[in-house]
């Protein structure tokens, strides 16, 4: 390469002209705003801070479960247009929302997966979740007793990396589901439906009981319709005289079985905490292909004193967490039983958080002193984060009094509901937990049970 020099005084002449010339570039421009950047609007069209949404639509699939259907209120924080009626960002089956709430105080937040298909989202302009009910829950029960038709709700854009892929998945999805883990396979199996004619599906679901089912009449009129492509397997636990059905397990034997050979398939899995490590375990047997399991965990786990490598002892203890945010600091407490987030939660700092499973990276922290837990399952950080002390405080349990560096939710707050009444701690305490993933009474494991867990959430 060429370098040609004037001369110093040619060259210290180019340089001061720089500023002379940039000013008169400025008297000499027009006044009128530039036009607003297209591809801008179109990435904060797809991808929004922040959608308000109504409840449009309330269907109970069963006695502990319900389908919410949810339509643009007119307003999408972000986005240019403000105006009533504009279509709902567009998503890919397997994804989930994640929801915001206010409760006495208490800013939350709940990954919710939408269990309609895109193409019915981009026809009516609507989503669909479905939400379990549980006494001993927090937002749950807060959304059966709150949510109505006309009922507002705040939301983020569809996210998650769950759900097929042409590129990289086989044709043959097998589908491995408990409780709850249900919802996002009903969008897969409903896109596949009309929109991929070449894929098969076999699915096993697993529930409690026969009366956990959700979305049974659906599955079996699929299965029904198009036995070639739909092969679907209800698996009850604790069944009655009157289930004639499968009961136990989804174990690996019954994979085997009701799957095929391994080898030519992608495998999917969604469920409880519970479900997770024990179909992981099964699975594992199998000596499934590299690359051959897709996971999605469903929240945070209750029962992290199951996992094997776990101290015992942090179960029952307390703990000090120095918390600097932004320009504050301040001191709060923390439960060895649970996550980093809940007591961050709990104490109103309202960090940013989405899929509470540490799969994200959306509440990345910094550990400045102190131990953490991290459930190996869930431990979404790359290698860079864990040597430098970077956590997830979704997945991650105090060991210790610790010290942290959190980020700011970089959402404004959500408005005051029209009834607030009581604390934050009063809040927690009103439904006798604290503000976690919660799962059916029907669905918790008794503390007898073995860490591979039930079947279901």
């Amino acid at each position: 390469m060429a370098v040609h020099i004037r001369g110093k005084y040619r060259d210290l002449w180019a340089f001061i002209r720089q500023p002379l010339d940039r000013a008169r570039r400025i008297r000499r421009a027009s006044a009128d705003f530039l036009p607003p950047d297209r591809l801008q609007t179109l990435t904060t069209a797809l991808h929004p801070r922040r959608l308000e949404l109504t409840v449009q639509q309330v269907r109970s699939e069963t006695p502990l479960a319900r389908t919410y259907r949810l339509v643009p209120a007119g307003q999408i924080t972000g986005q240019a247009s403000n105006q009533a009626g504009q279509s709902l960002p567009p998503f890919r089956s397997g994804q989930y929302l994640s929801l915001e709430f206010r409760i006495r105080g208490v800013r939350v937040s709940r990954p919710y997966s939408i269990c309609c298909s895109p193409g019915e989202s981009a026809q009516g302009n609507y989503y669909e979740i479905t939400v379990a009910g549980c006494e001993n829950g927090f937002v749950a029960p807060h959304i059966w007793e709150q949510w109505r038709p006309g009922s507002r709700v705040y939301s983020s854009g569809p996210l998650g990396q769950f759900g097929y892929e042409p590129l990289r998945d086989h044709d043959h999805l097998v589908f491995l589901a408990g409780g709850c883990g249900i919802t996002p396979f009903r969008s897969l199996w409903r896109q596949i439906r009309t929109g991929e004619p070449s894929l098969r599906c076999t699915i096993l679901y697993g529930a409690a009981s026969p009366a956990e089912f959700i979305f049974r009449e659906e599955l079996e009129q699929l299965a029904a319709e198009m036995p070639a492509r739909f092969q679907v397997h209800l698996i009850a636990e604790e069944a009655d005289p009157q289930w004639h059905g499968l009961r136990g397990l989804i174990t690996g034997k019954r994979i085997r079985e009701l799957a095929g050979e391994p080898g030519d398939k992608t495998y999917m899995l969604c469920g409880p905490p519970g479900m997770h490590r024990f179909v992981e375990r099964e699975l594992a047997a199998l000596d499934l292909p590299a690359g051959s399991l897709r996971k999605e965990p469903c929240g945070e786990s209750e029962e992290v004193f199951l996992s094997l490598d776990y101290p015992a002892a942090a179960r029952d203890l307390s703990y000090t967490l120095l918390v600097h945010q932004g320009e504050s600091t301040r001191t709060i407490a923390a439960r060895g039983s649970e996550t980093v987030l809940v007591a961050l939660e709990r104490a109103g700092l309202a960090p940013p958080a989405q899929c509470r499973s540490g799969q994200c990276g959306y509440c990345r922290s910094q550990l400045l002193a102190g131990r953490v837990y991290v459930r190996p399952e869930t431990d979404g950080r790359r290698q860079a984060d864990r040597k430098f002390g970077y956590f997830h405080p979704c997945s991650s349990y105090a060991l210790s009094d610790l010290e942290i560096c959190v980020p700011v939710n970089p959402l404004p707050p959500l408005p005051e509901p029209e009834a607030a009444e009581g604390s934050p701690e009063e809040a927690l305490r009103s439904t006798g937990a604290s503000p976690s993933t919660e799962v059916p009474p029907s669905a918790q494991a008794p503390s007898s049970r073995p860490a591979g867990g039930p079947t279901k959430k």
